[in-house]
């Protein structure tokens, strides 16, 4: 494959994981929004269904939309995989919402704080772990 094909599928791919991180986002905070002002659910609850929702969408968009990983045999392993780093993410979203809700006593600048930092992470560990090109893909 030459570098500029190459250059060109890695600014697509980067585009797409970013408009698939924004629609998460848009699904996360509004979520947020309809848990905790409309249906007034403690913010830790709140964070932990947004959270389990808006992961589930990400999960599909990411493989299918933006790595293109349609391989069923791989699926268990791959949804497996997700949870660890989903779990992990989760753990650090509940610590920055937390943390930032001691001093601000708003949740909404932790929600996108954390979202920040996990959406970063998360594209690493998606494009060298996760979904990573093998031969046979």
């Amino acid at each position: 494959m030459s570098d500029t094909k190459s250059k060109k599928e890695t600014r697509l791919k980067i585009g797409l994981y970013l408009a698939s991180s924004a629609l998460t986002g848009l699904l996360y905070l509004t979520l947020f929004f309809i848990l905790t002002k409309v249906i007034r659910l403690s913010v830790l609850v709140a964070v932990t269904i947004t959270y389990i929702s808006s992961m589930s969408f990400y999960f599909i968009a990411n493989k299918l939309v933006v790595f293109r990983k349609l391989n069923p045999g791989k699926l268990k392993k791959e949804v497996f995989q997700y949870i660890i780093i989903a779990i992990v993410n989760y753990l650090i979203t509940v610590a920055i919402v937390k943390s930032l809700y001691v001093f601000t006593q708003e949740a909404f600048s932790g929600t996108i704080f954390a979202g920040v930092v996990t959406v970063s992470m998360t594209y690493f560990v998606f494009d060298n772990v996760l979904f990573k090109k093998s031969g046979s893909d």
